[in-house]
């Protein structure tokens, strides 16, 4: 009876709140007079849906904690805590239920949401990279911008070392090897003109095992993260009773969620800049969010009793 009210009452504030933050995520496509494009409304329709999934893999963290904040406080307000509480019940009952919801989100995410919540060339054989030109000399020039040379009338490429390069572009940038000039290398030490410069196109690398390896991973992980960020946030739900320094907890509950976002966020960038292995990372820290949760579940308990 007490794991099924508290799962009801998880479902429902988490409801609540994916309507609340889907309309949030909405504002910002109509604001930009998306359905004023040239388009049929389908097509816009899809073009202003077509984000949420990506979003929601990164909000639903911070969503789960605040929808565990709403859901026992409230009950917690209302009593219903302290009478459970008083009839013997521990925290561990709570516990499970937040673990098994906040696991079931995490599945539906991670399993059949998946591929909707990656970018359209996240399937693709090759990593989505710059164009990349190599010189006789093994100079590196990149074009980050596909349409630069075809449609402007210079041709603007820059070095992974600074250097920025500027010409007269050719007929065609999908030839295996191009001959750009006249035009001009600016670095440190001042500008350098050429006539014609011989430039040959790399083929972008395939996507390696050990990105399908951090990608499986963070699948992986990603049910143990939000378990662990629900446990975490559990401990000061059951603390506000609506009588002592309620406002204060409620506000270092919000920022907690928000901090946990930008945090996140953070952590897989470096990650997905290789600055770390998401091998290793990704379940290494879903690993000690859920220690650190059971370890304040556990402070709790022991100071209740």
């Amino acid at each position: 009876m007490l794991e099924k009210r508290v799962f009801g009452s998880l479902a429902r504030y988490f409801g609540l709140l994916a309507v609340v933050f889907t309309v949030m995520m909405l504002i910002p496509g109509i604001t930009e007079g998306i359905f004023a494009t040239p388009a049929s409304l389908l097509e816009r329709t899809k073009q202003l849906l077509e984000p949420l999934p990506e979003l929601w893999l990164l909000l639903m963290p911070t969503v789960l904690m605040v929808g565990v904040l709403l859901t026992f406080s409230r009950l917690s307000i209302k009593g219903e805590i302290r009478i459970w509480r008083t009839a013997g019940a521990s925290v561990w009952p709570f516990a499970l239920t937040t673990g098994i919801f906040g696991a079931l989100l995490g599945v539906i995410m991670t399993g059949p949401f998946w591929h909707f919540t990656q970018p359209k060339d996240a399937f693709s054989s090759t990593q989505p990279t710059a164009i990349t030109y190599q010189t006789a000399d093994g100079t590196l020039w990149m074009l980050a911008d596909r349409k630069t040379g075809s449609t402007s009338e210079r041709l603007h490429l820059f070095s992974p070392s600074g250097q920025v390069l500027q010409a007269e572009p050719p007929q065609s940038l999908d030839a295996p090897q191009i001959t750009i000039g006249p035009g001009w290398i600016s670095d440190d030490q001042g500008l350098s003109q050429f006539t014609a410069l011989a430039l040959n196109r790399l083929a972008p690398s395939p996507t390696n095992g050990s990105s399908r390896a951090a990608e499986l991973a963070y699948r992986l992980s990603y049910p143990a993260l939000l378990v662990g960020l629900g446990l975490l946030m559990l401990p000061l739900a059951l603390s506000i009773d609506g009588q002592r320094l309620t406002l204060v907890k409620i506000v270092g509950a919000c920022l907690l969620a928000l901090n946990t976002l930008f945090a996140l966020l953070t952590t897989d960038a470096m990650a997905q800049a290789g600055l770390w292995d998401g091998r290793v990372f990704y379940p290494l820290r879903a690993v000690a969010v859920t220690a650190v949760g059971i370890l304040a579940l556990l402070l709790v308990e022991e100071r209740a009793a």
